[in-house]
């Protein structure tokens, strides 16, 4: 809690207000050592307001110690709606209402590339690293999702038809399928892309409502395999690779009114699994086990919340021991910090699997890492993993049930549905993922009421299995 000497008498980082001026930040700070000189650098964008009612946009960076301007890019624009920045191995990337925009962290010289967006109303929602050295990922309000780089421009774009809020993320997903980009849509849907922009098998999927904050990307359920985490409204939804909500999920947060920010992913409980932490409108910090309990000591409270992210921290280890601070900001600019895993704990050497937004501190919203799957010894496609949710299917979920089933490896899907006269009343198609739990939706709106029966075939490379399950549909 000490303030950092900054040269300046009431603790004051860096100043970039002028009397009378209406300037103000923007986004997200970028934190790290970025001219490799052994200081601690900020960067930042700055909303400078104009004479004509518009807006430009300027990334001030400030050395700490001492505190001084390194450069301001100044991209006068008449419409600024920047969406933060990430930082890149040479460059910090940001964009404005048309361009992504890139300054070199060595020299300070920035550009814009083209537009990824195909309308003047249009504008950029988030940036955010896909790979090294400097490739992005950038966002835009009408559904573009584009990759681009200082070097080549604008390589890959991709209109998905649905607007998007905020950043997309990135992360090998798995050894087997390699990186994948993760991304929430502002009707509640959540997309996972591959390298090529390609949506992945069994994406999109819904959620609740509108999902304005970047998702998170860890293994909730211990097999090895990175799963998509988003808040939507007052729920807290966790999905697979292959599309499917993952045990005891949705978790509904009790609140009355929604989560305000982005989850993030660490063991805060010392159990050795990855809990999941979000922040309310009322300032309630909730944190939850991957079986849907609350964590021990949780909910915390810090007052009102305007969207502001929490961290978690892990400190050096002391006496061969490391410590876990968990910080949020309330709304009346407070930090609050908590020491929730303290020395004592028999752990080193291990960081949060997603401790803040977009990541880390460069807000990359990229983990490159290689996680070893932990594939359950379940066998090729076990009956105890085939089931249908809702079960029964009526009105309240619109006639839409989700058929489900574990996979050992990846397999052709065939399912058939048969009603108690053994007459074919439907029929699914899916590619099945291995190693993961799958699902497909059946639609019965247009069946009577009764029990239904779905077979389900896979077909693999070396083997093949059916299984069989019960529906009930009552209307």
């Amino acid at each position: 809690g000490q303030v950092l000497d900054s040269n300046s008498p009431d603790g004051t980082l860096a100043s970039f207000f002028e009397p009378n001026s209406l300037n103000e930040p923007f986004g997200n700070i970028c934190a790290g050592d970025f001219f490799h000189n052994g200081h601690l650098e900020f960067a930042f964008g700055l909303l400078e307001h104009t004479t004509f009612g518009g807006r430009s946009v300027s990334l001030t960076e400030y050395a700490l110690p001492p505190s001084h301007e390194l450069f301001n890019s100044g991209y006068p624009t008449p419409r600024v709606t920047a969406s933060g920045l990430s930082m890149g191995d040479s460059v910090i990337a940001w964009g404005d209402s048309e361009y992504v925009h890139f300054a070199s962290t060595a020299t300070g010289d920035s550009r814009a590339v083209i537009s990824i967006q195909s309308s003047p109303s249009d504008h950029m929602t988030g940036i955010s690293k896909y790979e090294s050295p400097n490739v992005f990922v950038a966002t835009s309000q009408s559904g573009y999702v584009a990759l681009v780089s200082p070097e080549n421009g604008l390589s890959l774009s991709k209109n998905i038809g649905r607007s998007i809020l905020a950043s997309a993320v990135s992360a090998n997903i798995s050894f087997a399928q390699g990186k994948h980009i993760a991304l929430g849509t502002a009707d509640g849907y959540v997309y996972l892309f591959d390298g090529n922009l390609s949506v992945s098998h069994g994406f999109p999927v819904k959620a609740d409502t509108s999902i304005v904050n970047p998702p998170a990307l860890a293994d909730i359920d211990g097999d090895g395999i990175r799963d998509i985490i988003v808040c939507s409204s007052n729920k807290i939804y966790a999905f697979n690779s292959s599309g499917a909500v993952l045990d005891h999920f949705p978790i509904t947060v009790p609140t009355n009114g929604s989560i305000t920010t982005s989850p993030i992913v660490a063991d805060v409980e010392g159990f050795h699994q990855n809990d999941i932490v979000v922040v309310t409108t009322e300032g309630l910090v909730y944190a939850y086990e991957p079986s849907g309990q609350i964590c021990n000591g949780f909910p915390l409270s810090i007052g009102s919340n305007n969207g502001s992210t929490p961290a978690v921290v892990v400190t050096p280890a002391v006496n061969g021991q490391d410590s876990l601070y968990l910080y949020a900001e309330s709304a009346d600019g407070y930090v609050y910090g908590w020491n929730i895993f303290p020395s004592g704990n028999n752990r080193t050497h291990w960081q949060p699997a997603w401790g803040q937004y977009q990541h880390d501190a460069q807000g990359t919203g990229l983990e490159d890492s290689v996680l070893t799957p932990t594939t359950p010894s379940y066998g090729f496609l076990p009956a105890s993993r085939a089931y249908n949710w809702p079960n029964p299917v009526n009105s309240a979920h619109n006639y839409r049930t989700h058929i489900r089933f574990f996979l050992g490896q990846s397999a052709t899907v065939t399912i058939k549905l048969f009603d108690l006269a053994g007459d074919l009343v439907d029929q699914l198609h899916m590619q099945g993922i291995g190693g993961v739990d799958n699902e497909i939706e059946w639609d019965a709106s247009k069946v009577q009421s009764g029990i239904y029966f779905a077979h389900i075939d896979a077909q693999g490379t070396s083997q093949q299995a059916a299984a069989v399950i019960k529906v009930a549909v009552i209307k």
